[in-house]
């Protein structure tokens, strides 16, 4: 998985400086794809993804993109295996701390997982991850 690149096909929509929007079409193997993390597919048959243009492609042009496998472990880390580890952790620490207390030692680990995703979500939100797919080939239409 690590090494592994993902590729899909798609329509340019839009096109500016070193961006491209590209339409990509759903497919049967959306639902298996571990890259839905990156392209966030609705419940439409197509999603729209901005990537990397270093083609200077026109709105129109069939492209393909490209997504290492590394990137999408690395967002995996941060929105599940990370938040397992501090779920965890609030457990173990408050159970300790409330004498054994199932309960309270639930709420904290919900507590610290929380938090968490609020500061994830505020960072987001001030400093945006920059993730964005790459354009490998392009099929310009005259």
């Amino acid at each position: 998985m690590y090494k592994e690149e993902i590729i899909e096909e798609g329509i340019v929509i839009t096109s500016s400086n070193r961006f491209a929007e590209v339409v990509i079409t759903r497919n049967d193997n959306c639902e298996n794809c571990s890259a839905k993390i990156i392209c966030s597919p609705k419940d439409s048959n197509s999603k729209t993804l901005k990537v990397i243009d270093n083609f200077h492609t026109k709105p129109g042009d069939i492209v393909k993109i490209s997504i290492q496998g590394s990137t999408i472990l690395k967002v995996s880390a941060v929105i599940y295996v990370l938040p397992l580890l501090i779920f965890v952790a609030g457990i173990l620490i408050s159970n300790y701390l409330f004498m054994n207390n199932e309960i309270y030692s639930f709420l904290c680990g919900l507590g610290c997982v929380s938090i968490y995703y609020f500061i994830l979500f505020l960072i987001n939100k001030f400093k945006p991850l920059k993730i964005y797919p790459l354009i490998i080939s392009v099929n310009q239409i005259s």
